[in-house]
């Protein structure tokens, strides 16, 4: 049985570097997460590149940021 992770299998992507800087206590939970995703689908996979999808299902997930980009889409066409 697949945990109920939120975060799904990790597609293979082109990466593009940027540095963040974060807490100890969450760097660890992170690696446990990473733990736990790589027992959920079979695959290990490194904090680093577990980052980018987990950023890109928080924006994907935020739906005032969807609207704001909708509208903003939406101004460009009427101008």
């Amino acid at each position: 049985m697949k945990a109920a992770l939120r975060l799904g299998p990790i597609p293979k992507a082109t990466p593009v570097r940027i540095t963040i800087v974060v807490t100890a206590e969450f760097k660890s939970e992170l690696e446990r997460y990473a733990e736990l995703h790589a027992r959920a689908w079979g695959d290990a996979i490194d904090v680093a590149e577990l980052i980018p999808h987990m950023l890109r299902s928080f924006v994907d997930g935020d739906k005032a940021f969807r609207r704001a980009q909708k509208r903003k889409a939406n101004a460009v066409e009427a101008d």
